[in-house]
């Protein structure tokens, strides 16, 4: 078994380069001899760490999840801040998490749009929980600025959704049109639209 103390770090050099390997053949093409090898270690040991690519993949989803949570830390709760404010700094989060995501992006999009009929809905299932997150984070933040006046009366479910749905425009729009994306711009025009839900 591994040290504990050097456990997590390993881990994380391993998600790494199973994370390479996912963008470079494909998440479902990969294999954990694929990783094995790339790690520079022999398989067995590469299961003292992780049971199958399943378990890396979701190793993977809670850092790339909890870097945008790391970006609210100082603004999820905090009454002072206004809702607008957490709302900006949430979509601000997750555009940074992407672009510092990079192509590794690539293996959410492989597990989100092609789910493996071979194996159980985990993946996706994991996947979409952690996107339920993010919805119903937006969803107390829209409600909290309703409830103080800060926001015209709107349904929070669906605004909550239309919100991540643009979020999920601009990663296609990194991705799959391959278009020149000025995330400034993007994040401008956002602020545009939500100026609309504002009391004046």
């Amino acid at each position: 078994m591994p040290k504990v103390v050097d456990s997590l770090e390993k881990k994380l050099n391993i998600a790494q380069t199973a994370l390479e390997i996912f963008c470079q053949k494909g998440f479902y093409n990969t294999n954990m001899q694929d990783i094995a090898k790339a790690c520079e270690m022999g398989r067995s040991t590469l299961y003292d760490y992780f049971k199958n690519k399943e378990e890396i993949f979701i190793f993977c989803l809670e850092e790339f999840f909890e870097a945008i949570d790391t970006q609210m830390i100082n603004t999820k709760y905090d009454a002072s801040v206004s809702a607008m404010t957490k709302i900006k700094t949430l979509l601000r989060a997750i555009t940074d998490t992407y672009i510092n995501a990079g192509d590794k992006i690539l293996v959410l999009l492989d597990i989100w749009a092609v789910p493996d009929k071979r194996q159980s809905n985990y993946l996706l299932t994991s996947l979409l929980y952690k996107v339920e997150h993010f919805k119903k984070l937006l969803a107390e933040y829209l409600q909290e600025g309703i409830d103080n006046r800060e926001f015209k009366p709107t349904n929070v479910k669906s605004m909550s959704t239309t919100l991540l749905a643009l979020m999920d425009s601009l990663l296609l729009s990194l991705f799959f049109l391959k278009e020149e994306v000025d995330y400034e711009q993007y994040l401008q025009d956002i602020d545009l639209l939500l100026s609309g839900l504002l009391v004046t």
